[in-house]
Order: structure tokens, then sequence, then C-alpha cells
């Protein structure tokens, strides 16, 4: 019996949003022994796609040029020809498709109607309403704003596209698979039934985020032993108000405090809109390579998850909590989400409201908490390796597929 043939599309550029999850899925599948192709846009390769094999698994870095678009929103017409010629060149038993972006469902739905494959969707962020990402971060966004008014034009006409994409890719989908219970509930309220919806969180990477000395940690940060010391990463930054709000405050309270962030920026204005006792206790490593995370987080004694009480947060879960969690520190987050639920029942931490003042007092008693910080973080690690494992969360959808495979095997 020959080895099933999967494919795996993502819109992302490679280490850059679901990229994480839908490699690990990837990799999964080729240990299984599938035949399994993974397609990403390519960050240097503008007209011609770029292929190679990493470890059994066949990787082919999609064209990213678009004069219109940025390059990760899949509206690039090279891009498309190079997944086009992918699914026609031979047929796929499975197709996962991490977005609902142009360049995933083209390939998708013309394997579907003229190769017979299953397609299974994954929803992982709510990209369209007046809470999700389109309106609350790219449209107010510097680089969106600087465009040229007709590529605005241009990209406000594609997310129109996209937004009708987004409420459809799902439904017309063989099943789909959901990051977290918002998203699966809107799959309900679309009509699908229960079968056909999967949650799978996006497990913990225990294997590459281990828990580290803090002192040792510590010295390589170059902070002090008696610091307090806050964690953050952010390559995504909707809620740096309550995050930088409540350091405010914390930092007329708490004079050994220390932020140590990685990943993109605040934005301008740290120094100017903060006092100078908030700007000197930020230190900011920009971005890292992910070798450097469990050391990173091991030199903290509390990561930060703030969140806004919106759409975008309630439908999202956010990459940075599994890292949290798999380093053995505690964490204090606000309570949106699947991610406060997690916090509050397996005790790995304190959960606030989600304003500035009221995740400012939550992480003041955390720290006043000290003697119970070694415990929210063993607890952390324990649901890491347990509930919220790779391992766990693949046999969820191994089980799941095959019922899909089932459903559609006994459908005339």
């Amino acid at each position: 019996m020959s080895a099933r043939k999967i494919l795996i599309l993502s819109h992302n550029f490679r280490h850059v949003g679901t990229y994480f999850r839908a490699r690990q899925i990837a990799r999964h599948f080729v240990r299984q022994g599938c035949d399994t192709t993974f397609i990403y846009i390519g960050q240097d390769n503008r007209f011609r796609p770029i292929e190679r094999e990493e470890d059994g698994l066949r990787i082919i870095e999609s064209p990213n040029y678009s004069h219109l678009f940025n390059w990760q929103e899949g509206w690039s017409a090279f891009d498309w020809w190079a997944r086009l010629g992918v699914v026609r060149e031979q047929r796929f038993d499975q197709i996962f498709c991490f977005g609902h972006k142009p360049d995933i469902l083209l390939p998708a739905r013309h394997a579907q109607f003229w190769r017979a494959s299953t397609v299974i969707a994954d929803w992982c962020d709510m990209w369209g309403g007046p809470d999700g990402i389109i309106e609350k971060t790219i449209k107010p966004s510097a680089d969106y704003r600087q465009r040229r008014f007709y590529q605005r034009w241009a990209r406000a006409v594609g997310f129109a596209v996209e937004k009708q994409l987004e409420q459809r890719f799902c439904r017309n989908s063989h099943g789909a698979m959901v990051i977290c219970d918002y998203l699966r509930c809107a799959c309900m309220l679309q009509g699908m039934d229960e079968e056909r919806v999967q949650l799978i969180y996006t497990g913990c990477d225990t294997e590459k985020v281990r828990v580290e000395d803090q002192a040792e940690c510590r010295r390589e940060w170059e902070l002090e032993p008696d610091d307090e010391v806050l964690g953050y990463i952010g390559n995504f930054q909707p809620d740096t108000p309550i995050l930088l709000g409540a350091l405010r405050i914390l930092a007329q309270r708490r004079p050994k405090l220390k932020l140590l962030a990685a990943g993109a920026g605040f934005g301008g204005g740290i120094a100017r809109d903060y006092s100078p006792e908030t700007a000197a206790c930020i230190r900011h490593a920009g971005f890292q390579p992910f070798e450097r995370i469990s050391s990173l987080l091991g030199a903290c004694d509390v990561l930060l998850l703030p969140m806004a009480d919106v759409t975008l947060n309630r439908a999202r879960w956010p990459h940075k909590f599994t890292d949290y969690l798999a380093s053995g520190r505690p964490v204090a987050c606000s309570n949106v989400g699947d991610v406060a639920g997690f916090v509050e029942r397996h005790e790995t931490g304190l959960r606030s409201e989600p304003n500035a003042e009221a995740f400012a007092e939550c992480i003041h008693a955390m720290l006043d908490q000290s003697g119970r910080l070694p415990q929210w973080g063993a607890n952390a690690r324990r649901l890491a390796e347990n509930e919220l494992s790779w391992p766990h969360q693949l046999k969820k959808l191994d089980a799941w597929l095959e019922r899909i495979e089932e459903k559609r095997n006994l459908t005339p």
C-alpha cells in the first residue's frame, strides 16, 4: 500500500505565525511515514519557488512578490501559480489549509473538486469583523497608513474578499481544526456538524523550551540576583497599552522591577509617554533566535500575557503561552479566552480583569507570594508535558481524521 500523500499550506514566512503549528503537524505526518509536502512563503525568492528536503519533509518556499499587498497576505500571482502547479502535478490524499488566504484556498479547492482530495481547514485567528486582525491591527499600523492610495485601496478590496472567504472556508471543507473554543462555537453557528470540528491546541515544545537554572540565566542576560524580573515575548502587539500601563503602576511600587522582553518593539515613545522609572525598567532584547528563548524565560520570576477583551483575543491561542508553560515559570494573564481557564484550573499563576490596573495588581500579588512561585512554575511544566503537549494534541488529531475519512468513505 502506497504512503498517504499530505500537503500542508501556510501563508506565512518561515518561523512566523502559524508556520510553527503547521510544521509540527507536518513533522508528525513524516514520522507516520506519509509522503508530506509543506509549502510556505519564501522570504528571499520573489518570482520562483525554492524546493528542498529536510529530514524526510519536502519543503517548497513559494514566491512572495506582490506590488500591492503584504507578502504574507496570499495575493501574489507568482505564489498562486507555483502552488497550483504542485496540486496539478500530483494528487494529495489530504490537504491542510492553515488559513483562508487566496494562496491557500485556490490550490486546495482545485484539489478538492478535481482530485477528490480531503481538505481540512485550520482556523487560528479571527481576521474579519470590527474587532478582528484587519481592523484592529493592520489598518491602524504605520505600514498600512504609509502605503500609496492605490495600494491601500487594493488591500481594502482584498480584505473585503478575505472576510467572505473566512466565513466560508471551514464550512466548505471536509473538516475544521480550530485553535480555541471561541472558533469552535463560531463553526457551530455557521451550521457545521460537531463531528466535523475538532479543537486542537498548539502544543508545547518541551524539548526546545526547557526549565533552566534562574541564576545562570540572569547572568547571561546581565540581571541582578535580587531583581524582580517579568518576562514577555511578543511578535504581535495588540495589547501593549495594558502591558505598559501595568508596568507604569508597578515601577512606582517595586524599585527592583525589570521587564525582560523579546520580539517586536512596543512602538515609539516609551521614554516620552511614560515616566523615566518605567522606561528604565524595560530591557527589550529585540528578536531572538528560538534557541535563546529558554534562557530568556528562565531568567524571569513571572511571565506576562495581557489581553484586551476583544474578539481578536477571544478567538486566538497565543503561541507564547505554550513557551511560557514549557519554561516552568508562573504566568500572569488577563481573564480572556481559553488561556485564562487553563491558568486557573491548573494553578499555573493568577489571572486578572483585562485592564492595566487589574493586571498590575495581579502581578503585584504574585511577586508578593514569592513562596508560591516555584509551585506555580512546576504546575505549568506539568501541564506542558501532559494535556498541552504535542503528543497529546496530535493523538486527538489522528483519531478525528480517521472519523473524517470514515464518514467520507460512507458518503455516497
